[in-house]
């Protein structure tokens, strides 16, 4: 038994994994009532064609490496059923992955993690670049530090100013229930 024998069974349990951990997170945002708000059309654009181009170029592989493996070793082969297991545990991987960032009730949720309004401690408002493109920076709160995430709008986007809009509402609710539980 070689490294690569090893390689695809072990990148298929992970993949497996973290599909159960995506669909039990979503499960439990469902119970939440999460609905989505809108879209952001610019975010994230060149991780989305990365990760699609990614996951195009691994199911070709595996295609390949499948009829390789069936003309050496028959159908019923151990690596031609991990070559055929594969693909599909990428797809079901990567296609929440590249889909694009969600503003919704309970928050962002951009690449399968979701950042509640409550856990955000600031938003900063960049000023647009050369390209026209501007940077909204999102400082929250995980369970260890704090982190940040940067947003992507155009300029002049009317999403920009929703985005605004809808981060003043949903930050203001918060506020809210943090002054009704102190009286």
């Amino acid at each position: 038994m070689n490294v690569t024998s090893l390689f695809y069974p072990v990148m298929i349990i992970v993949c497996l994994v973290m599909i159960y951990s995506n669909a039990k997170k979503h499960k439990q945002y469902k119970k939440e009532n999460m609905e989505i708000l809108y879209l952001l059309n610019e975010d994230d654009r060149t991780m989305r064609l990365a990760s699609k181009l990614l996951l195009a170029f691994m199911v070709l592989s595996s295609g390949f490496v499948f009829i390789d493996t069936y003309r050496r070793m028959g159908m019923f082969s151990t690596e031609a059923l991990t070559m055929i297991i594969l693909p599909f545990a990428l797809i079901a991987l990567y296609i929440p992955i590249s889909t694009k960032t969600k503003v919704t009730t309970l928050g962002i949720f951009k690449r399968q993690n979701l950042i509640r309004w409550d856990d955000i401690k600031g938003i900063d408002y960049i000023k647009p670049d050369l390209k026209g493109k501007q940077k909204v920076k999102l400082l929250y709160k995980t369970t260890y530090k704090d982190m940040s995430l940067e947003l992507m709008f155009r300029k002049d986007d009317e999403q920009l100013e929703l985005f605004k809009n809808t981060a003043k509402e949903y930050r203001n609710k918060k506020k809210d229930k943090r002054i009704g539980k102190e009286k």
